[in-house]
Order: C-alpha cells, then structure tokens, then sequence
C-alpha cells in the first residue's frame, strides 16, 4: 500500500511572518482593546504544524525519536527567556503589587516553572481579561503551559504511529499517523465544542480542549503535497487568510466563546496562509509575511509575547489606570520590543547554538542554572511571606484591639482605637 507524499523540507518564512503578526496583535488587543485576538490559536496550528513536520522527518530518516535529546532541543528554544522573564516578573511583584496578590503570584511563579499554569486558572476559573491591577503579570504563561505540554506528548504519539505501522500491521506509517491525527481532531474538537458550552472559562485552559489546534497542525503538515491550487486563487485566499487573523478579535469574544468551534476562524486563516504560500505568486502574501523585516519579527515573537503582559500590568499597578493612552502604549509596545531584541540576543541565541548531540551536559546544566534563581527568588519570597503574617501577628495586641469583646465583655479599646 503506498504512503503519502513527502513534502519538500524546505525553511517556510511565511510562517515566521505569521507568528511576528500574532504576537503583534497579541499585544494590540491586549493594550488597547481590552479583548482577546486569537493569536495564541495561531502560535498553536504553526506548532502543530512545524514540529509534526520536523519530528516525521527524523524518525523517518533514524527509525527513532531521542527523547532526551529532543527535550534538550525544546529547553534550549524555551527555557532562557521564559525563566528570565519569571525571574524578572517575579523581582517586580515583589516590589510593586499589594501583599495581599503575594500568595497568588507566588504560586503561579511555581506553575510557570513547571508548565502546568493552565490547569491552576482553570481550576481558579481566572478572567484572562482582568487587565487591571489586581490582575497577574504572570497569566500568560498558561498559553505556554498547554504548548509545553503538547511538545512532551507529541512525540510519543508520532512514536505511537509508527510503532503500529511498522511493527504491528505493516501498514504506510504517514496514512496511519493522519488516522490517528484525525480521529484526535475529531474527539478534541468535539470535546472543545462540548465544554465551551457548559463551562467555557476551563476549557479555554484545558489541554483537551485546545488539542485540536495542534492536531489540524500536524494534519496540514500531512497533507501540505496534496494542497496544489491555481496561483491566482493562492493570492487571494492568502491575503484573506492573513485578514482573518487581522480580525479574528474584532469580529468574535474570543475570551467568552473560544476554544470551541469558533477557533476554527484564526486556524483557518492560518491555513489558507499555508496553502497560498506553498502556490505563491509575486502579490502573494508570502511576499509580505516571508520579507525580512516580517521574518526578524517572528525570530522575536516569542520574546514580545513574554516581554508585553507583565509590562501591561505593571503599568496598571504603578499608575493605578485601567486603560492605556495611545502614548502610553505605544511606550509598553517599544519598551517590549527593545526587550524582547536585547534578551533575545543576550539569553536565547548563545544557548540555541549549543548542540544538543555533542553538548548534553553543558546544556542541562544552563537550563538548569536558568531554572534556580526563580525557583529559590519564590521559595525566598515565601518565606518572608510568612514570616511578615506571623510578625503581623506577634505585634498584635488584643488589649488595644479587643475586637467585639467590647460588646460582649465591656472591654474598653485603647484610647483613640
């Protein structure tokens, strides 16, 4: 029985376009619009997509998947500037929000460290949207707890596939990988749809729920050989694709009425981008999304993704505002910009040059020496908190302070109580 196609392995510079123009309205909506754009959706298909893509093509050519070596892969793209930026936010909390957000703060700092946020706000039903200053600088690492998540899973389940295809039926391994991807699509999707509807606020954390994106990713990834259109309907549909995206926060609540059905709007401009893209023209999109300027955008995407939240809200904090000025964030979106370029080069690239094959040690031990200074700043950090309540405590004298013993035991308070 023949397999499917293999696509050309080529780098796509469209989709690091993609990605700079999520994270770019992202940060637009968050600012300004007080709602939510469905860019995570967008940073979850082109996962899907490009590490379904990546991983067939090794264990195609070595018959295998090395699961510590890819965890280093994934550590060496994830850690530096995640923990940097949790250290940092961590740092700034400390300073500058009440005591009373501490104990919240603090175990987020812990959830973030161990990519599981998503599951602590789904459980605490937390607004993503309370941009205020009583909300967390640090809730926008649930988007990349549910990603970490899917990158640790994703390989078991390719080494999945091609366990049943090869060792047990002989069956084509990328016909039997697609099963498997749709029938996940299908019961995710199904799911996301099911839960949106009678508990919307955890299903936009869920794992289960959000599955689905991730999925279509890996089927597109499949299928990218078959997707062959006329280079005059590829124009178009790629300038839609990439309006759709635009737009996706304007036309729905994304906050209140994703991750179910109504995800498949910025999933499906992603796609369309993807389709035109492989069958581009000179006024295609890729024109735009794959230029230079688009593409160092998307190499820092994830530095502006990390950078513009706790900034937002710390802004709040600081200034006790509830909405930004047009100045105002025009400053946050710089200040995030000139972060995410300077950290970028300083923390993330010196690591991503690292081997993983001929550097093993090395790298473990930079992501672990990533990993210590928040985990101890937070234990530190708990400690005083303790120690400031039980102090608190001790000052505390229940003569000047008799509480409703004065009602009850005709106790008198200390004069000027």
């Amino acid at each position: 029985m023949n397999d499917l196609r293999v696509p050309e392995k080529k780098f796509r510079p469209e989709l690091e376009g993609v990605r700079a123009v999520a994270a770019f309205l992202i940060a637009i909506y968050h600012i300004w619009l007080g709602t939510v754009s469905g860019g995570v959706d967008v940073f979850f298909i082109v996962a899907g997509f490009l590490i379904t893509t990546s991983l067939l093509a090794k264990i195609e050519k070595e018959g295998r998947i090395q699961i510590f070596e890819y965890l280093l892969g994934l550590g060496r793209r994830l850690f530096p500037l995640a923990f940097l930026v949790l250290l940092i936010s961590t740092f700034f909390s400390f300073l500058l929000l009440p005591q009373v957000q501490w104990k919240q703060i603090m175990s987020e700092v812990f959830s973030s460290a161990f990519y599981y946020q998503n599951w602590q706000l789904a459980t605490n039903a937390v607004d993503y949207l309370a941009q205020n200053n009583e909300a967390s600088p640090l809730q926008h690492y649930w988007a990349l707890s549910i990603q970490g998540q899917f990158y640790v899973i994703w390989p078991f389940l390719i080494i999945t596939a091609y366990f049943i295809a090869k060792k047990v039926f002989n069956l084509p391994f990328r016909k039997t990988l697609l099963t498997l991807l749709l029938t996940l699509f299908v019961c995710s999707l199904t799911y996301s749809i099911y839960m949106t509807t009678v508990n919307q606020p955890w299903a936009y954390f869920d794992l289960f729920a959000r599955f689905w994106e991730f999925s279509l990713g890996g089927i597109v990834a499949l299928l990218i050989p078959y997707l062959v259109i006329n280079k005059t309907i590829s124009t178009f549909i790629g300038w839609i694709g990439l309006s759709i995206i635009a737009l996706t926060g304007v036309i729905l609540p994304v906050s209140t009425v994703f991750p179910g059905y109504a995800a498949l709007v910025p999933i499906t401009g992603v796609i369309l981008i993807i389709i035109a893209a492989e069958n581009s023209s000179p006024y295609g999109v890729k024109k735009l999304l794959g230029s230079k300027p688009f593409q160092y955008f998307g190499s820092i995407s994830y530095g502006f993704y990390l950078w513009h939240w706790p900034l937002l809200i710390f802004y709040f904090t600081y200034f006790n505002a509830t909405t930004v000025s047009i100045r105002d964030g025009i400053t946050i979106l710089l200040l995030t910009l000139i972060l995410s370029i300077i950290t970028t080069k300083i923390f993330e690239a010196p690591v991503r040059k690292l081997s993983v094959k001929h550097s093993k040690k090395k790298l473990a031990f930079i992501l672990v020496t990533f990993m210590v200074p928040v985990l101890a700043a937070n234990t530190y950090w708990g400690i005083y908190f303790e120690q400031t309540k039980e102090s608190s405590i001790e000052e505390y004298d229940i003569m000047d302070y008799p509480g409703a013993r004065v009602l009850f035991e005709k106790v008198d308070p200390a004069p000027g109580i």
